[in-house]
This record gives structure tokens, C-alpha cells and sequence, in this order.
């Protein structure tokens, strides 16, 4: 810390203290390691806003920050409330999706039933034939 006599003047003093004091108390970019020292060394708060590039870019960070936070938790809400909304639509379609499975085994199975009469009708044309062909005419 500068002391009193280092300033030109008493109002340059009185801004670097109150500077001091707002970033020591208020922003907490700042800390004294030891109550009475004269010493002030960074936070690990203050040394994430240098990091970021200073207070202002800091801020603009916070705020896109803040902002992208909003858009998300208003998507979350409108998921959500959609969500509500149509909560019955999964049951709805498991229905239909059941519906659709016992309709197309029960015309499987009578697909599969015509193919057997079919081989059985097409079984005993072959024997009549063949039986036709071993009689002799006559």
C-alpha cells in the first residue's frame, strides 16, 4: 500500500484508499495476509479477473455467463412444461406400437396359414397327377 505522503495531493490519496477499501471489502480482489501490514496481496478471486483479462472483461464474461444461464433454464422450462403437456403421448404410442405388433402377427400367422393350405392343396394335385400318369388308361 502507498502511504499519504507518496500523492500529490490529499484527494489523489482519498480515491486510491477508497479504491482500496471497495476492493478489499466489496470485490474482494484483495486481501491483507496480516491485519496491521501495509502488505496486500491478490485473491484467488482477484487473480481470476486477471486471468480473464480485467474487471470489465470480467464482468462482460458474467453477464454472457448469466445470460446463457437464462436462455438455458428458460429451454429447461419450456422442455419441461411440453414435457407436461403431452405426458400421456408415450403411453399413447406404446398402444399403437403394441397394437401394430399383435396386427401384424395375427396376419402373419394367417399369412403362414394359406402358405401350409396352399403346399397341402398343391401336394395333393402333384399325387393326383401322379397317380394319373402311373394308371394305365383304359
Amino acid at each position: 500500500m502507498k502511504m499519504e505522503d507518496e500523492f500529490d495531493n490529499y484527494k489523489d490519496y482519498i480515491d486510491y484508499k477508497n479504491n482500496l477499501i471497495l476492493m478489499l471489502d466489496d470485490i474482494k480482489v484483495l486481501k491483507k495476509p496480516h491485519s496491521n501490514s501495509l502488505e496486500i496481496v491478490l485473491t484467488s478471486f482477484g487473480l481470476e479477473v486477471i486471468e480473464k483479462g480485467g474487471w470489465l472483461k470480467y464482468q462482460e464474461d458474467r453477464k454472457e455467463k448469466e445470460k446463457l444461464n437464462a436462455e438455458k433454464e428458460n429451454y429447461d422450462f419450456l422442455s419441461k412444461r411440453w414435457i407436461y403437456k403431452n405426458r400421456l403421448l408415450p403411453y399413447f404410442l406404446s398402444v399403437a406400437a403394441l397394437t401394430v405388433s399383435i396386427l401384424t402377427l395375427y396376419f402373419n400367422a394367417q399369412k403362414q396359414e394359406k402358405i401350409e393350405t396352399l403346399k397341402k392343396e398343391i401336394e395333393k394335385i402333384k399325387t393326383e397327377i401322379h397317380t394319373k400318369k402311373t394308371k394305365p388308361n383304359g
